[in-house]
Parts: structure tokens; sequence; C-alpha cells
């Protein structure tokens, strides 16, 4: 038993209305992205061609077919320029334009100058192919990891109905002259059934496709917003809040594990003078070069923080009082030698430094933070670009590393 092709020519529209109209209610409720008008114009040329084709006999050949193919071709070069315009993708307008016309030639010559409807069933499906070949070729080629999935199956979904397409060209190609294009035939029954359960099936996906690029976006807005809390907007660095935070989770990792985590506690020598000197402006280029100085010396592993004016705090993890000493001073010779202009006007930059470690129990950060800051109060009332060790009271205090600061620059900032 063969089903009647009017018949599922109306199905068809049915089918796109209804999926036009659960279109219509994300695209008026929720936000949506480019591409997405061509997908509801697509479906509205779907609805209007497939309604044009069901009414053949009953209206003018000119609405029934050239029409109505050219809103069916229409249809498949809207999805395909809706998910270029989705991904970014530059259009081809001239491509478009083209296969446009040719579709025009093919209709008006196989409708009026030699009226054949295999003919026009053939052209028709060859040039079909191309939009549906080239829509599963940009989604094979699009594939990018979070939307691998669907896109996969998008791609399978539209390279089968291209090979279908071409698949019916050929098959009528050979078969026998028909008379009426609602002539019962399985052929033109596959394709009709084909056609709207791929209406359906690529429908889920856009909406799968759309829904996860919603949901994608909203993680990184978080992602963004939760960086923008805890990141010191000049320096780039993180700030005071995630300092304490990042600190708190290290110490109870560090107790657990009975690991050393060690904090250190700088500032700029001088910075008020700085600001006073060569202005405020300048002074921020020189905060956001010494947090680079010390990006580029520090661990992956290991936290920068801005803790306030020209304050900074690192954490160390896994590192002992040795180590971070270590660390310091690196840090402390880096600045030292790195070339600081204003402009064109060379500076002379030091930090002074005092470093602790957290002891046994401690569960937060806060009190080898003190230590450390104790330790910065100590250097700063001596001669400065030194580093200084306070270690918690059940350790021996480590002495002043003097060999790095056996040459003391003067107290003040001026041109070298």
């Amino acid at each position: 038993m063969i089903l009647d092709i009017r018949t599922l020519s109306f199905v068809n529209v049915i089918v796109a209305m209804v999926l036009g109209i659960a279109m219509i209610f994300i695209y008026t409720t929720r936000r949506t992205y480019s591409g997405f008008r061509l997908w509801l114009a697509a479906s509205a040329c779907h609805v209007l061609g497939f309604l044009l084709l069901s009414a053949r006999d009953f209206i003018s050949d000119f609405l029934t077919i050239i029409v109505a193919n050219l809103l069916i071709y229409a249809y498949f070069q809207l999805l395909l320029v809706g998910i270029r315009r989705f991904w970014d993708v530059p259009p081809r307008k001239g491509e478009v334009l083209a296969e446009f016309l040719a579709m025009l030639v093919v209709l008006v010559y196989a409708t009026y100058l030699a009226p054949n409807a295999n003919l026009r069933i053939v052209l028709v499906s060859i040039l079909l192919t191309l939009p549906i070949a080239r829509t599963a070729f940009l989604l094979f080629t699009r594939i990018q990891p979070d939307y691998r999935a669907i896109n996969t199956a998008l791609g399978i979904l539209f390279s089968s109905f291209a090979l279908m397409m071409a698949g019916r060209a050929v098959i009528t190609f050979f078969t026998p002259s028909i008379t009426n294009f609602f002539d019962p035939s399985p052929m033109q029954a596959v394709t009709f059934i084909s056609t709207f359960a791929v209406t359906i099936l690529w429908t889920i996906s856009l909406f799968s496709l759309h829904t996860k690029r919603l949901e994608l976006e909203g993680i990184n807005t978080q992602k963004e917003l939760r960086r923008m809390v805890v990141t010191d907007g000049l320096t780039g660095v993180y700030n005071n809040r995630y300092f304490y935070e990042m600190g708190h989770m290290m110490a109870l990792h560090a107790r657990r594990y009975n690991e050393p985590l060690s904090v250190i506690i700088f500032d700029i020598d001088f910075f008020k003078a700085i600001n006073d000197t060569y202005g405020h402006q300048a002074g921020d280029r020189v905060l956001i070069q010494v947090a680079a100085v010390c990006r580029r010396v520090l661990r992956d592993a290991d936290v920068l923080c801005r803790l306030g004016g020209d304050e900074f705090g690192i954490l160390l993890p896994q590192t002992s009082l040795e180590g971070s000493q270590a660390v310091a001073e690196r840090l402390r010779s880096a600045i030292a030698m790195e070339d600081f202009l204003e402009p064109q006007i060379p500076l002379y930059i030091t930090i002074s430094m005092g470093v602790s470690i957290t002891a046994p129990g401690e569960e937060d950060v806060e009190a080898a933070m003190k230590r450390a800051d104790t330790a910065l109060y100590e250097v700063k009332h001596g001669p400065r670009n030194q580093v200084k060790i306070l270690p918690p009271q059940d350790m021996k205090a480590l002495p002043v590393d003097q060999s790095a600061g056996a040459e003391i620059k003067p107290e003040t900032p001026v041109q070298q």
C-alpha cells in the first residue's frame, strides 16, 4: 500500500506549522542569537511551499509549481544561511543567487517550455541537494568541543537527507514518466516522509544548539562575574577578598596533609613619593609593572594578590620558610633590576618584604599574614629593599639576608 502523496504533503504543512509556532514562542520569550530569525523565515517558507504544493490541480501551476518549489528551495537555503550566521561564518550571496536563478530557469523550462514532471523532479532534487550538502559540510567543519554532539548529529542528519535527495534524482531519472506529481510512487512517499521527519529532527537539534549556547554563555558570564569580584581591576591580579578565601582553603589543605604554606607580604618602597613626584597615573603604571614582574617569577600554583594601595600578598603552597625566602629574594632582585620608565625617565624601584609560614594546626592564613606583616614593618623601619623572615613562635627565626641588601640605594625614588 502506497500512502497518498497529497496527504503526505499536507502533513508536512501541519508539522512545519506546529514547529514554527514553537520557534515563534522561543523567539518571543527567550534570548536568541543571530540566525534564529532566518530559521523562523525558513519555517515560514516551508509552510507556504508545501501548502501551495498540496493545492496542485486546484490553483494555477505557477503558484503550485514555480512559487512552491522556490519557497521550498528558500527553506533549505535559509537554514544554511541561518547556521552560517549562528557560527559567524560569512554568507555566500553570489552562490545563493546563482542557485536561485538556476532553480527558477529549471522550473520554468520543465513546466512551460518542455513540460516533463520527471525532468523537473530530477533537476529540482539536484539543486536542493546542494544547500543541504553544504549545510552538512558546514556542521562537520564547525565542530567545537562544547557543541560536538549536536553538530555531529545535525551533520549526519543533513548528510543523510542530501543522499536521499540525490538518490531521488537518480531513481526518478530511470523511472517511467509520471503524468501527475501526486501519482502514487514509493520514491515520492519516501521523499515526503523524510522531509517532515528531518524537519522535526533539525528543529529539535537547532533548539538544542541554541539552548547549549545560552547555557555556555551563562556559565561564562558567571565565571566573568566571579573573576571581576576576585580580581584587582588595575593590575589584573587577585584582590584582597580572594587572598583570604584562597588562604583559608590552602591552610586547611596544608593542615590536613601536613604541608607547609608560606606567606609573603611586600610593598613598594616610597610609593607615595612616586605618586607625589610623577602623578598617580605613573604610580598606577608602576603597580601594573610590578605585578607583571611577579607573575613572571612566580609559579602557576602561587597566588599573587593586591591587598590594597601598593601592598601585595603572595601565597606559596607546599613551600618551606627557606623556599619562600628564596622566592622572595628572586622577586626582590627582579624588581630591583627591572627598567621602570616614566616616561623615558628611568626610575629605581625596590620592594620590602615580610615572610612567614602557617604553624601546625592553624586553619587560616591570617596568623601567618600578621607575622609577615610584622616582619615587613620591621624592614620598613630599617634599611629597605630587604627580606625579613618571621616564623611562628615555636620555630626559630631565620636571619635577614643581608647580602642582597649590602648595597642599599637612596631611600627616595630618584632618576638613575
